[in-house]
């Protein structure tokens, strides 16, 4: 990546400050923003290929889906054991009702 830069860019590589004026500031800003940015970019394609997420799964708890009602609360179906349950999540975890198979109807009144 720092190659292109340099064959693209080559004023950014060999730019001084003290001679160029305003323009080699620019083109020195310029050049450090892109390098700073492709970084980012590789290291974020990094993180996707070793998929750090997925290390952490349980094959015995899945969320299959979240309301959220505001910033710290939302009810979540999640599914336990082949089992499903509404919870409403905060600061605490409850219980709300635990679903049938499709999710919609209750199985206990």
């Amino acid at each position: 990546m720092i190659f292109l830069l340099v064959v693209f860019f080559p004023s950014i590589a060999f730019a001084d400050a003290s001679q160029g004026g305003y323009l080699s500031y620019v083109l020195k800003s310029f050049g450090s923003l892109l390098i700073v940015v492709s970084l980012m970019f590789a290291v974020v394609y990094v993180l996707k290929k070793i998929n750090i997420s997925s290390r952490f799964r349980s094959s015995r708890i899945r969320v299959v889906d979240r309301l959220y009602i505001d910033n710290k609360h939302s009810i979540v179906i999640a599914e336990i054991d082949n089992n499903r349950y509404a919870l409403g999540v905060g600061e605490n975890i409850n219980v709300i009702d635990k679903l049938d198979e499709n999710g919609y109807e209750k199985l206990s009144d």
